[in-house]
């Protein structure tokens, strides 16, 4: 990994700007909340909020990701290179399918992702009862890091088992 893959940083908001994340590195992701609106938000309300920053958050990342790739290889980057063996096609449809899961707060916060395309988050429903405001960024930080980290350990597992041999 270049100095500058590990160094990425990427940041998102909700539209209406209620949620925050930020992901630093390749795994760490960081939440919060505009002020007083936990107290007020239905836990629907939340879902909603986090699943659409989710998508968010990783479409700034792949940007900011592509920025840098950019940088170190001094040439342009703005996607991925389009698959030219069986094997890339394999291995792209794998990686499409993939379900990651993060969990924090004993299950009270779940966030789930297909191929990083689909995205789900369940929260319990008294998650408000359960946990103040920053017990619950921590916990959806939490949730959405060990997500992130699932994703990285399932491709590199893909990738040996795709490429093994090749």
């Amino acid at each position: 990994m270049t100095t500058a893959l590990a160094d990425l940083q990427a940041s998102a908001a909700t539209p209406d700007e209620k949620a925050f994340a930020t992901i630093s590195g390749r795994t760490h992701v960081r939440f919060s909340l505009a002020a007083g609106y936990y107290e007020w938000a239905s836990v629907a309300d939340l879902e909603r909020q986090l699943t659409r920053l989710a998508k968010l958050l990783f479409v700034a990342r792949m940007k900011a990701y592509y920025v840098a790739r950019s940088r170190d290889f001094g040439q342009t980057f703005t996607r991925e290179s389009p698959p030219t063996s069986p094997r890339d096609e394999q291995y792209v449809r794998a990686r499409s399918g993939l379900v990651v899961e993060g969990e924090a707060a004993g299950g009270a916060v779940r966030i789930s992702a297909v191929g990083m395309e689909s995205w789900a988050v369940d929260l319990d429903r008294d998650v408000q009862k359960k946990l103040d405001e920053q017990a619950f960024c921590g916990a959806v930080s939490s949730a959405a890091t060990q997500l992130v980290e699932q994703q990285f350990a399932e491709v590199k597992e893909l990738k040996r088992e795709v490429y093994a041999g090749a």
